[in-house]
């Protein structure tokens, strides 16, 4: 039995640049409500490049909708210590047209976050 139509969203992670330090190990979170994933870690870059991180993210057809936020957090990885968030990049799905398939491509700046202190 069928359970309804069902919204879906594909997200790939591509680049990051100006991190600020060619140390920086980095790790994208990617979210939309409760659903959750994480980009592999790229090392010792300023400009990591991640290219083939695709995201796939469903919810049920019954609202006319997204309601949630695409979150984007960007983080440099630190063994033993919790990662240090470098900024956050949120779009809003509410703003796209349901039940239309097309593909776009966003650069979202980062807002927050800091790479100074350690």
């Amino acid at each position: 039995m069928s359970e309804g139509p069902v919204h879906s969203l594909t997200v790939t992670v591509l680049e990051a640049s100006k991190l600020g330090s060619d140390d920086v190990d980095a790790v994208v979170r990617v979210s939309v409500g409760e659903a959750e994933f994480k980009t592999p870690v790229v090392m010792n870059t300023e400009n990591p490049r991640w290219n083939d991180a695709v995201y796939n993210f469903s919810a049920p057809g019954t609202t006319s909708q997204w309601r949630d936020e695409l979150v984007l957090e960007v983080s440099d990885r630190r063994r033993g210590r919790s990662d240090r968030v470098l900024g956050t990049a949120k779009l809003d799905l509410s703003k796209l047209r349901p039940h239309t398939s097309r593909s776009t491509e966003h650069t979202l700046e980062l807002r927050g976050g800091s790479l100074d202190g350690g």
